[in-house]
């Protein structure tokens, strides 16, 4: 039994670093992307490289939100919000390189709205108590 709850446990803590690299990297993107508008354009290099780490870091949470639903039986809605998340990343990755500045400003911000519930929510959960199995006689 403590040995399922270790196996749960790293998922939780998984979910919970992953989460808050991938909120602090999109607030990372939106420091370059401020940056790089006040005239520092060598910084829009760097907005394309933390996109690229940033949605590394989301397949993580995916990964670690997947673990949870599944094999941990905790709720499933993490799983459906990171992979919103991770849709709205790659259309905002897109709409990035086509320089539609209007609709990826906005679509930043729901990112970074998203990603902060999200780790809001990883580092307040707590994992159920463990059921004791009744003895077979």
């Amino acid at each position: 039994m403590a040995e399922r709850t270790k196996t749960r446990r790293w998922i939780v803590e998984l979910l919970r670093w992953s989460s808050a690299l991938f909120l602090l990297s999109t607030l990372a993107q939106a420091v370059l992307a401020g940056l790089f508008v006040t005239g520092e354009v060598d910084l829009l290099m760097w907005h394309d490289v933390n996109a690229q780490i940033n949605s590394s870091v989301l397949l993580v949470v995916l990964l670690a939100t997947i673990l949870l639903w599944r094999p941990a039986r905790a709720s499933s809605w993490p799983f459906w919000i990171t992979l919103a998340l991770v849709t709205i990343v790659e259309i905002q990755k897109t709409l990035g390189y086509l320089r539609s500045v209007s609709f990826h400003i906005i679509l930043g911000v729901l990112i970074f709205g998203m990603a902060s519930v999200l780790t809001w929510w990883a580092f307040g959960y707590q994992l159920p108590p463990q059921r004791a199995k009744a003895r077979k006689k």
